[in-house]
């Protein structure tokens, strides 16, 4: 993961400012048709190390990336739930969410106590 190589540097200054969109960007195409996508899976966790990183850098990115996130757990757990048995459920159709889940882990320890300002700021799973 690039943020794990190259190390604080990647969140410094205007540097995400440039590789953060498309990568968003990239999420929300694919996304959009298929927000169980396998293909999202690398996106979500080099979010998840971007966001520790860049730390506080990584607001103007971060409702956005809570709500993409939160929207594919609430997604996986949908599909999960309409199984009758949950030992039927297969470690892909779980891969999502815990990717989802570990990006949110992310802007937790990147946004610290900040994060609480986070979900306050999402008109979907805000207060």
């Amino acid at each position: 993961v690039m943020a794990d190589n190259i190390g604080a540097a990647i969140g410094e200054g205007p540097l995400p400012g440039m590789y953060v969109p498309p990568i968003l960007k990239r999420w929300n195409d694919i996304g959009r048709e298929n927000p169980m996508d396998r293909s999202l899976l690398p996106l979500m966790e080099c979010l998840g190390s971007i966001t520790v990183v860049c730390g506080m850098n990584y607001q103007p990115w971060a409702v956005e990336t809570f709500e993409m996130a939160m929207s594919t757990i609430e997604g996986s757990m949908l599909i999960i739930s309409h199984y009758n048995d949950i030992s039927d459920v297969d470690d892909e159709l779980a891969d999502p969410m815990i990717c989802a889940i570990d990006l949110i882990d992310g802007l937790i320890e990147g946004l610290g106590s900040n994060f609480a300002t986070l979900v306050a700021g999402s008109a979907k799973f805000g207060p």
